[in-house]
């Protein structure tokens, strides 16, 4: 017997005796099986045991055959199951259920049952063994995809927001013709994401994964880009070109910043989702496309729409199934476990091997804040590696002197201790005592331009320095602009 299936548990639940000990026969060489015959012991079986699959029947036999399947025990069961962190394949049966009325025949379904079969049907038992060992291989390989998404796919951390984006990510990668749109600020991740859904999408995984920088695409050739063209359709059309959409068949088409896209191509673009087909440059004919379209953007696009900038019918097509982002400042808890992926995904930028990193590094890059979200820590991480000569632990002297500066900066006043630590690691790496107290000064005056909103009389008074000393320490540091340089005190 696989090793794979005798882990699973298939609990049958049926009022039926016979029906009962034929379903079990039926998956007894492959599966564990435990059955309840009584509707009382369903529930606190399935918290008990935990099993990958629960069979039951739609009506149990004290409940009137007239009764819908809302009040019937059949639906306690599915909102039970279903409302569990891991549920099971729920499967149910109903004599004659192709004859149900339609919302009652649905509304298993919408309830999240994986079938719901004919008990009268001649193929009844063969039709269940073919469902339950379908749908467990499918559980099974969804399950080591979603076991890949933090490691491989850059998705790592632990915060609440980390894990809400990776269930709306296997969501997203389940309903695999439905739009998707990612919003969120620069660099939080929006393709990373978009490539995730595209790798855990068992219909499309194999198929190409084209991503599109609408801003980048050029307003006079962008038909052609996106749709094609044929050879000879205008000047400089000396081949075929294929086009974007069709590049995508079979695959995803991500168009990163869509709020960009040329309003001339918009309604084109609506065009080709909602008929499924493109007509390239020069051709009479449509192409039938077979996409899915995940779309991207930084900017508020139902602003965007009010103010006419991006077409609201657009808008509305694409918004199907939402992601947000949200910036690596409101999720911080997720910084040290992305530094640690950034490590390994970078090691070779250093000839040594990391074995450790400082936890006074890891605590100074935890209290920073990233305007760049995710890609500026990743370039840091990757700075911080190109630069290091020796050892096998990142130490405080790796850190870039941009970083030591940020740590007096804004909020970061509490971190003094840890900015004294980094900037003394400096002095012992060649920084010499007059250039750590030169830049401590830069330090200060920078400190007091912000607080003072950049006001040489209220920083005269905040250092209680006279104004040719503040000015003449503020050139001295570098903090004055050009055309401030020959000013006169």
């Amino acid at each position: 017997m696989d090793l794979d299936r005798a882990n699973h548990i298939v609990l049958v639940a049926d009022w039926n005796r016979a029906r009962l000990e034929r379903i079990r026969e039926v998956f007894r060489s492959s599966y564990r099986v435990e059955p309840v015959s009584r509707c009382d012991r369903i529930l606190p079986t399935v918290h008990r045991l935990a099993p990958s699959v629960v069979i039951f029947p739609l009506r149990w036999r004290h409940v009137a055959d007239a009764c819908s399947s809302e009040v019937c025990l059949g639906d306690r069961v599915l909102d039970a199951v279903i409302g569990l962190p891991q549920p099971p394949l729920a499967v149910a049966f109903a004599e004659s259920a192709q004859y149900l009325p339609l919302p009652e025949y649905c509304s298993p379904f919408a309830k999240g049952a994986t079938a719901l079969l004919d008990e009268s049907d001649p193929r009844f038992y063969q039709e269940l063994r073919t469902k339950v060992i379908t749908g467990l291989k499918r559980i099974g390989e969804s399950d080591r995809r979603a076991h890949c998404v933090p490691a491989l796919l850059a998705l790592a951390g632990s915060s609440p927001a980390i894990h809400g984006i990776r269930d709306q990510v296997l969501k997203a990668a389940k309903l695999s013709d439905a739009p998707v749109l990612i919003t969120g600020e620069s660099g939080t991740g929006k393709e990373v994401v978009a490539m995730a859904i595209h790798r855990l999408d068992e219909t499309r995984a194999k198929g190409p994964f084209i991503a599109v920088n609408c801003s980048a695409v050029s307003s006079s050739l962008a038909e052609s880009e996106f749709f094609g063209h044929k050879r000879g359709a205008f000047t400089d059309a000396n081949s075929d070109r294929q086009g974007y959409f069709r590049a995508a068949h079979g695959g995803v088409l991500f168009l990163d910043e869509i709020s960009e896209l040329d309003q001339s191509l918009q309604p084109k673009l609506l065009r080709a989702l909602q008929e499924r087909s493109v007509r390239p440059v020069g051709e009479e004919k449509e192409q039938t496309i077979d996409i899915r379209i995940i779309a991207a953007s930084n900017k508020d696009l139902p602003a965007e729409v009010a103010r006419g900038a991006f077409r609201m019918d657009l808008y509305q097509r694409l918004d199907v199934l939402s992601v947000r982002l949200p910036p690596l400042r409101a999720r911080k808890e997720d910084i040290e476990p992305l530094v640690r992926f950034f490590v390994k995904k970078h090691a070779s930028c250093y000839a040594g091997v990391i074995q450790a990193i400082d936890s006074r590094v890891l605590e100074l890059l935890t209290t920073l804040d990233y305007e760049g979200n995710v890609r500026e820590l990743e370039n840091l991480v990757r700075k911080i590696l190109f630069h290091k000569e020796t050892g096998d632990t990142i130490a405080m002297a790796d850190l870039p002197s941009e970083i030591v500066a940020r740590m007096c900066d804004g909020h970061l006043s509490d971190s003094l201790e840890i900015f004294a630590d980094a900037l003394l690691e400096k002095v012992k790496q060649g920084l010499s005592c007059t250039e750590a107290l030169a830049e401590c000064e830069r330090l200060l005056l920078a400190r007091a331009m912000q607080e003072s909103h950049g006001s040489r009389s209220k920083m005269a008074a905040i250092l209680k320095l006279s104004p040719r000393t503040l000015f003449n320490r503020l050139r001295a540091r570098g903090l004055l602009a050009p055309t401030q340089q020959l000013e006169q005190h």
